[in-house]
Order: structure tokens, then sequence, then C-alpha cells
């Protein structure tokens, strides 16, 4: 009985993330954290590898705004060995989850990377949250469920439930509001 004990509580272990914010993240260690979609591009083939990449302009409720309303984001780059394990986001202001992402610089400016094909994964949860359901537990994992991970299971922990919820009220207040992205990075269609 005490073996399967010891077990469980080495696999609850395992289990349990700790999340920091993006001011947080130190170089060259590897973070868990949430984060606020601001820019992504659509997974391609790297010019250098067969590798496919995806990179995503990211803040968090940490991220320092300017007076002009434009955050202080970071970059994270996913790398993959295919194509469909890359995260496809088609509405900014998602929230994405990412474990095990390697802290670096890239132009003297701080840049994550997650290696999918390695150990890091992903998931991204809408940014609305829609719908009252019949009962309280299917509301609960429809409010707190992503739209799409990586991986063949996803697990969202009650502790992270308020992360979740905070990252939203912000995001929705900061878009209201704030310009979020410098007009450098955005360009008219006509």
């Amino acid at each position: 009985m005490r073996g399967l004990k010891q077990c469980l509580e080495k696999r609850d272990k395992k289990r349990s993330y700790q999340y920091k914010s993006l001011k947080d993240c130190e170089i060259g260690e590897n973070v868990n954290f949430y984060a606020i979609v601001l820019d992504a591009t659509f997974p391609h083939q790297s010019f250098k590898s067969k590798k496919y990449l995806a990179t995503f302009k990211i803040a968090d409720i940490s991220s320092r705004i300017d007076g002009q309303g434009v955050a202080d984001f970071m970059t994270i780059v996913f790398f993959a060995d295919r194509f469909d394990d890359l995260p496809i986001c088609q509405r900014i202001g998602d929230i994405i989850r990412v474990h095990r992402a390697t802290v670096a610089t890239y132009r003297d400016r701080k840049q994550l990377t997650a290696n999918v094909c390695f150990n890091s994964s992903w998931a991204l949860f809408p940014l609305h949250f829609k719908g009252e359901l019949e009962t309280k537990k299917a509301a609960i994992s429809d409010e707190f469920g992503p739209k799409i991970f990586f991986g063949k299971s996803v697990q969202v922990e009650r502790e992270e439930h308020s992360l979740i919820r905070n990252l939203r009220k912000w995001a929705n207040n900061a878009f209201a509001t704030k310009k979020m992205l410098s007009n450098q990075f955005i360009t008219r269609l006509d």
C-alpha cells in the first residue's frame, strides 16, 4: 500500500506545472507559461532544414504597455518535424499555454523556443467563452477546454482556471482600449 501511495505522489508531482509570467523568464531556463497571442505566422517549412516552424508574438499581464498602448511582447518560435504538430492561431487574442519552452536571446531580445519534436507542448484556448450549459461540470470543461492542442490529451488543473480567467479579463480590456502592436507590424491591405 505504501509503494502505491509513493508512486501516486510521484506521478502527481510530475504533472504539476509551475507557470511563470513572461517578465520573470530567465535566459537559459525551461519555462511553462500562459500568454495572449498578439500576432502569429502560419506554420511553414524552414529554409535551413526540414523542420517546420511557426512564430508568435505574445504578451501577458506582466508585459509593460507604453504610453501609445503598445505592449512589450516576447516572441516564441515553435519547431516540429510535422506541419500538423504546430499551432495554427486564426484569432488574435487567443490564449496559449506552453510547457517546456527554452528562454534565449535573439537580436538583443528575449525569445522563447518550443521544440515540439523533442519535449515541448502547447494548447490554444479561445479568448472569449460564450455559452451557458445545463451542468456546471460541462460549463467548466467548455470554459477551460482548449480549442486545439499538441499531444494525445490535455489537462487543465483547477489552479489554472484563475490564470485563464485573469488573462481573458486583461486581454479583453487591453484590446478594447489599446493598440497592443506598433504600426510597424501592421500592413494595410490597400
